[in-house]
């Protein structure tokens, strides 16, 4: 069961369990006068999949490389395992890593490439063969495991990288963008294999990814970046349908976000029933487009609606992407392509459930 987090004065705080594997308390990362990480604090249970999900320069890469050793923090502290590891090198940390780039060795066979960690433990030649053919099993490699890197394509060489970062059996996988090279339908086929692989060795997976479908699709829970700081850690249910902050509710998936005149006299329910639009409001309504319905009646129980005129419609395949102009703001509306539309320019209603609308 997911932990549920408290988010305050910028620092994401998650209730603490026995079974917390990564723990990170007030850290902070600077470069010169730049702040990279701005004083987070972070559990992450053993076993579960978390994903840092931001733009680039949030400092989801530069958290990920703390935890992994290759960077050390201003201040603050990194427990793994309940032990202090702020200050150890990265091959004394129970972690290893997933470079958006592999880094394999291109001198070394596949086989060579994924046994290379075990070698460096000195364990015996029958137990590095043992592990390294079953992981080249698991991965589906052992028709390529006597070539080289550069005769694999970049989803097999993924693999490989998968395959020598696992074979090592760590208590902690961190992976910085690891499908970013890959084109489009081999990267989802990767995101499946991968959960896939969280769910089959049961280790702690930490990805960092600027991929919001990614996250969504793969993790237990997303903590949210912005600036160097954490918006907002939840599931992904929680993080797409009921977002914190503007940042978060505009930055996961598609989102309408509409400037509302909200008078402090007027409480929720008034606002929802009859809201007038205004421009630089410091309130925001916030709507999925798959929310919002075209409908006939201006008035409905539990239900917002404002006139909007139709501008245009986009074919999508097994949806029609409608964008309408309400005052002089745009908002886009997902239908079914069943749906049936009005004429362009026409007057129109959109519709809301209450309970479906954020106010941010």
């Amino acid at each position: 069961m997911s932990v549920v987090p408290i988010v305050e004065n910028n620092i994401a705080h998650v209730a603490k369990e026995k079974d917390s594997i990564i723990e990170l308390h007030s850290i902070t990362k600077k470069y010169s006068q730049a702040t990279a990480v701005d004083n987070i604090s972070l559990n992450i249970k053993e076993g579960e999949f978390l994903s840092l999900l931001g733009p680039s320069g949030c400092g989801k890469t530069t958290t990920l490389r703390m935890i992994g050793g290759f960077e050390l923090p201003n201040q603050g502290s990194i427990k793994i395992d309940g032990k202090e590891a702020g200050n150890l090198p990265p091959n004394q940390r129970p972690v290893n890593t997933v470079f958006q780039n592999y880094a394999l060795f291109p001198h070394l066979s596949i086989y060579n490439n994924i046994a290379f960690g075990l070698k460096q433990k000195k364990i015996s030649k029958a137990q590095i063969a043992s592990d390294t053919t079953e992981m080249i099993e698991i991965m589906g490699l052992q028709q390529h495991m006597e070539k080289y890197p550069r005769q694999l394509s970049g989803g097999q060489q993924q693999r490989v990288a998968l395959a020598r970062a696992l074979v090592n059996k760590p208590r902690v996988l961190l992976l910085d963008e690891p499908l970013g090279a890959l084109d489009l339908k081999l990267r989802k086929k990767m995101q499946f294999e991968l959960k896939k692989l969280h769910e089959q060795f049961e280790i702690t997976f930490i990805y960092v990814t600027h991929d919001q479908e990614e996250a969504l699709i793969m993790s237990d829970r997303i903590a949210v970046m912005n600036q160097g700081r954490i918006e907002q850690i939840d599931t992904p249910q929680q993080i797409y349908n009921n977002p914190k902050t503007l940042f978060v509710a505009d930055f996961i998936g598609e989102t309408n976000v509409i400037d509302v005149d909200l008078l402090e006299s007027q409480n929720r329910e008034n606002l929802l029933k009859e809201f007038s639009q205004v421009k630089n409001s410091d309130k925001k309504l916030v709507i999925r487009p798959e929310h919002l319905k075209i409908t006939q009646s201006r008035f409905q129980p539990n239900r917002i609606t404002f006139e909007a005129k139709l501008k245009k419609v986009h074919f999508v395949g097994s949806k029609r992407v409608v964008e309408c102009v309400s005052g002089s703001q745009e908002i886009v509306v997902n239908l079914s392509d069943e749906e049936q539309m009005d004429h362009l320019g026409e007057s129109i209603c959109l519709s809301a459930r209450k309970d479906l609308v954020k106010i941010l």
